[in-house]
């Protein structure tokens, strides 16, 4: 529960509402006044006690100004002047004494009102020097906050500026831009006009190669459609009975095939060829380590009548030989050579002479595994 406070009006010290309840604090002519001020001003309140009366006849009552005045009783009684007289001086002495103590209250109250005033006109007096110091302060820092304003102001009007500069500059950049762009639009559009050109151009002559191309596989075809008729011609030739050159009759002679040893070193292909089909035709296995070089031969036809050789003559010494012949960059000698390896090995090991370069290497490294492992048995087997 709060506690009413009130002031007092002469030192302004709180005073609780339980001080008024309790008498310690009063009001005296609309003012409060505290119980430390009212102590200080020495202000007692008695009430004088009531003056004898006689046991029995008058009552006698006490004016301020007059004598007491005694009434009949039923019995009648007398007083004596003296005992009146006595009580009648002490009323007057304590109205004397109230008199004079309520003239010094009431002085004492004008002295403490008018210290009072004083100290409000202070009060005042500070309260206006001091709002007079806050105006010339607000004045100060209205002042400043005016100087600080028209800075800022200044600064974005400059700032302003030159932002306006910096956007024309930029819109005119823009403006090259736009221009410079345009004119690599027509560029790319004319180097798009050219791609297709050349894509159509290329398009055709892809065509072209391919009909070419076609064209030529056709007549790799026939070529060696005539190589396979001519190597069977020459089969056929190299079947027939040659005569023996030199010599007598009833004295041994040197083999045929010998005479042909001299053209496996000729410069012409032709030549080459026709001493590999005519070794190849004497069934003689002594002719293999003369047809083994022929492999490499630089003539693809060559090294490919080789193999096919070999492969005829079961010739196992030559198996390393066809094994590296698989690398030939000729589709034709490669092929075979993996049908002499196939025949003379009895292997089916895969090899596809059209595969992969990388597909080729791996079936190659195949072959030579088997031959580094097993290659000394299988010609023990012969």
């Amino acid at each position: 529960m709060s506690i009413e406070l009130e002031f007092c009006d002469i030192c302004n010290e709180s005073v609780p509402a339980p001080d008024l309840i309790a008498g310690r604090a009063q009001r005296r002519g609309g003012r409060l006044i505290c119980a430390t001020c009212e102590r200080a001003m020495g202000v007692q309140i008695s009430t004088p006690s009531s003056p004898p009366v006689a046991a029995a006849g008058p009552t006698a009552v006490e004016t301020p100004s007059e004598t007491p005045v005694t009434t009949a009783a039923p019995a009648v009684t007398t007083v004596t002047p003296a005992r009146s007289g006595g009580a009648g001086w002490l009323a007057l002495i304590a109205l004397v004494m109230a008199v004079a103590l309520g003239v010094s209250l009431s002085s004492r109250l004008d002295l403490l009102e008018g210290e009072s005033g004083k100290g409000f006109k202070a009060v005042q007096r500070d309260l206006q020097n001091g709002s007079q110091d806050q105006r010339e302060a607000l004045e100060r820092l209205d002042k400043v906050l005016n100087a600080q304003l028209d800075g800022l102001v200044a600064q974005l009007q400059a700032q302003r500026e030159l932002d306006q500069a910096a956007l024309l500059q930029l819109t005119e950049q823009i403006s090259v831009l736009r221009e410079r762009a345009a004119g690599i639009a027509a560029t790319l559009d004319g180097f798009r006009a050219q791609f297709i050109q050349l894509s159509a151009e290329q398009g055709a002559q892809q065509a072209r190669e391919g009909t070419a191309l076609a064209a030529l596989g056709e007549r790799m075809r026939a070529q060696e459609d005539q190589l396979i008729a001519v190597e069977g011609t020459l089969r056929a030739l190299s079947l027939a009975p040659i005569p023996v050159v030199g010599g007598s009759p009833g004295r041994s002679t040197a083999p045929v095939w010998a005479e042909v040893l001299g053209d496996l070193s000729s410069d012409n292909p032709g030549l080459r060829l026709d001493a590999v089909y005519t070794l190849g035709s004497s069934q003689d296995a002594t002719v293999i380590p003369y047809l083994i070089p022929m492999v490499k031969d630089s003539d693809v036809f060559v090294r490919m009548a080789a193999c096919r050789t070999l492969s005829d003559l079961d010739a196992r010494i030559a198996v390393p030989d066809l094994i590296e012949a698989l690398n030939d960059p000729a589709t034709v000698v490669r092929e075979a050579a993996v049908v002499a390896l196939r025949r003379i090995t009895k292997r089916g090991m895969r090899f596809d002479p059209l595969g992969s370069p990388a597909d080729r290497s791996q079936r190659v490294a195949k072959w030579l595994d088997w031959w580094q492992k097993e290659g000394q048995v299988f010609l023990g087997e012969s």
